[in-house]
Formats: structure tokens, sequence, C-alpha cells
């Protein structure tokens, strides 16, 4: 037996955001193709960046470098799906933390909005001067964005 990748969302959730799925984000079996998926994470990332104001690469040359990335699909995603994609920052070292991802579809039931978990995903992030070639320290901004106690 093959085993699974397992993702823990965390509870605190830092970021939200909505991303609707289009036609060209289907494949031949008429369901979310996995590259598109990475596509939806990596425009809530890059949203999440810009309203904590770090952009994905700035003018100083500072940006950050994926080390790794894990997904676990839990549902079928199909074209027409309303995605909420929330991001939880997890394990924040010096240069570096985790983003955990929760996509979930938006459904109506009995009146009511409901959410189900339909993938779930992590992102090892690793902030990184282009311009020197290195990693550096997680910027001031970012534990300053965190540590605010009113972030979702």
């Amino acid at each position: 037996m093959v085993e699974r990748i397992a993702i823990e969302f965390p509870k605190r959730v830092h970021f939200s955001t909505s991303i609707a799925v289009r036609i060209g984000d289907v494949n031949f079996a008429n369901h979310l193709s996995h590259d598109r998926l990475i596509s939806m994470l990596h425009e809530a990332r890059s949203q999440w960046l810009l309203e904590m104001g770090q952009p994905e690469y700035q003018q100083d040359g500072v940006g950050i470098v994926l080390a790794d990335l894990a997904i676990q699909y839990l549902q079928e995603i199909f074209y027409g799906d309303c995605l909420q994609v929330d991001i939880a920052v997890a394990n924040v070292g010096r240069k570096g933390l985790q983003l955990v991802y929760r996509a979930s579809r938006l459904r109506l039931q009995d009146s009511e909005q409901v959410f189900d978990a339909v993938a779930l995903a992590q992102t090892g992030v690793v902030f990184f001067d282009y311009q020197n070639r290195q990693a550096v320290a997680v910027p001031e901004v970012v534990r300053n964005w965190l540590d605010q106690p009113d972030r979702l």
C-alpha cells in the first residue's frame, strides 16, 4: 500500500480569498487540472503577500522561493465551482515559513452557505535575495503582520 500525504490545517486562518474555477482550468477528465490548482494556490499566496505589503518580488531584489509543495486532494473540483482558499502560516523560522492552504467549495444547503474542503496543500517558503543569490531573514513586515491579533 502506498502511504498518502496527510495535511493538517491549523486553527488560525491568516488570509482568505475566493477563486472561481474557469473553463480553461479543467482537464480531459472534466475536473480541475492539478497544475491549475497549483496556480490558484500561487494566486492566493500572491494576494496574501500584497495585502501584507510584501510582494512576491520587491524592487530591492528580495522575494520568495518555494522549497517544497505537497497537495492532498479530498474531492473532485469542477468548472463553475467557487473555491474559498484559506491560508494559515505555520512553523515560522529564521529565513522561512510554512504556508498551509485549504480550498473549499461553496454550496448552499437549506439556504445556508456551507464550505466543503476539496483540497489541502502546504508550501515551504524561503525569503530570498535574488541579487546576492542567498536566503535572507523573514522580513519584519511579515513577522509584524503575523503578530497582529485581528488577522482572521
